[in-house]
């Protein structure tokens, strides 16, 4: 799953007249060639593979990384039944002889409908959305996508009973379930796994320029979320709510797991030093927004602690470590180990990462950064940021309460869905 295929879906909806877009989509395809040649030199490309469990209520759509196979469970589902079934969307497998053939035969079916949705638009939004489009073909995931729904036509034939369900809300693979299964009147589900971020919906549903599949039912946790989702257009109706299947353990506030399982506390002291946790997420964007705003309180606080604790799955380039060594030398440690020598319970930021919500249950403060919004990107919003970090240092947070940036322990609590019911109960 590529997080940045998202943001930038976010910069297009976004749809400023006075913006040419045409730079971001040629990234985009650059990147998705680069993808595609990678593919052919190593002659694998990504597939599908069912596990199917005799007598299963449901069948659940996921990356491979978050299936155990071998106890047949997955961590963002620890509810769910024992002969789940489960499909893996992304299994390595050879590119077949018919490869070239299968290429061209949708590249040929598949472009008049396109030709057709671009007819009407001006030359620059056509060179836009023809990089977009033959990003799509480059990347070769339309060869995965065939695949993918192929393999969901053959379930819904064999095994109509079974109830689709997805890991993530508004990923490709997931459209793909939503779009097949709404073919043959399945059920399909889905269920909030984390943060629903604006810059993650991957387009407005407002807009009424092609069909969009959707889930039979969304379950979201809380109405923080539901919120997000109608802000984007989504039917009202579709929309359930569940607990937190992923985060269920969070609940036990005397669960030890939980002490370790963001990032380590055993080293907090009575020592008063102030020290401030920055918790990325997957988007670079967050990354970037987390660098800047370091950057910017280590010149007003020259001795204040500030930590960047990358996500586990982020990848960083040579730049990247470039930059990380560069932010070393003002003080500034940026890791991907759960572990910090933090000397209080730190003040915690991020942009669009789910943590914030995690670690009031440790009672750390914990805040989104504030932004602007700018018809090109979004920054900080330079006066706010100092003044929660003006606040913390100060021991005057309790009085940002009402402040819409805070999460507090109860906002955490509700966001969770604790007071909601079982997910499996609710769709069984």
């Amino acid at each position: 799953i590529d997080p940045e295929r998202s943001n930038y879906h976010y910069l297009f909806i976004k749809n400023e007249k006075n913006r040419n877009y045409i730079f971001s989509a040629f990234k985009f395809f650059f990147r998705s060639t680069l993808s595609g040649l990678k593919k052919i030199v190593n002659n694998k490309i990504d597939g599908i593979k069912f596990i199917n469990k005799k007598d299963s209520k449901f069948v659940i759509y996921s990356p491979k990384i978050f299936i155990d196979l071998k106890d047949n469970k997955c961590s963002y589902f620890p509810n769910a039944p024992d002969n789940i079934s489960f499909f893996i969307v992304d299994q390595k497998v050879k590119i077949k002889k018919n490869f070239f053939f299968l290429f061209f035969q949708l590249f040929r079916k598949i472009t008049p409908f396109f030709l057709e949705f671009i007819r009407d638009e001006n030359i620059s939004k056509k060179i836009t959305l023809s990089l977009i489009y033959l990003s799509y073909f480059v990347s070769l995931e339309v060869i995965s996508h065939y695949y993918l729904a192929i393999g969901i036509h053959r379930i819904c034939i064999h095994k109509n009973k079974l109830k689709h369900i997805c890991l993530h809300e508004m990923h490709p693979y997931s459209r793909i379930v939503y779009g097949v299964t709404e073919a043959y009147n399945a059920k399909s589900i889905t269920l909030q796994h984390a943060l629903i971020h604006k810059t993650r919906l991957l387009f407005n549903l407002k807009e009424k320029t092609l069909k969009k599949f959707l889930p039979s039912n969304f379950y979201v946790w809380s109405n923080e979320s539901k919120n997000h989702l109608i802000q984007f257009g989504w039917p009202k109706n579709r929309i359930k709510f569940c607990a937190t299947e992923r985060f269920s353990y969070i609940f036990n506030i005397k669960n030890q797991n939980f002490k370790n399982e963001i990032y380590c506390d055993s080293n907090l002291s009575e020592n008063k030093k102030d020290s401030i946790l920055f918790i990325p997420s997957l988007l670079n964007l967050d990354f970037q927004l987390s660098l800047k705003s370091s950057r910017l309180i280590r010149k007003f606080y020259p001795d204040i602690d500030i930590y960047i604790k990358l996500h586990p799955s982020y990848k960083i380039n040579i730049v990247q470590q470039l930059l990380i060594y560069i932010y070393s030398l003002n003080s500034i440690k940026i890791s991907k180990n759960k572990g910090y020598d933090l000397k209080i319970r730190p003040l915690t930021l991020t942009y669009s990462s789910s943590a914030v919500y995690e670690t009031p249950f440790k009672d750390w403060p914990s805040f989104f950064i504030p932004i602007m919004e700018t018809e090109k990107y979004d920054i900080i919003n330079k006066n706010a940021l100092l003044g929660i970090v003006d606040k913390f240092v100060n021991d005057e947070l309790v009085s940002e309460y009402s402040n819409p940036l805070k999460v507090s322990l109860e906002r955490a609590v509700e966001f969770f869905g604790q007071n909601n019911e079982n997910f499996f109960k609710l769709i069984d």
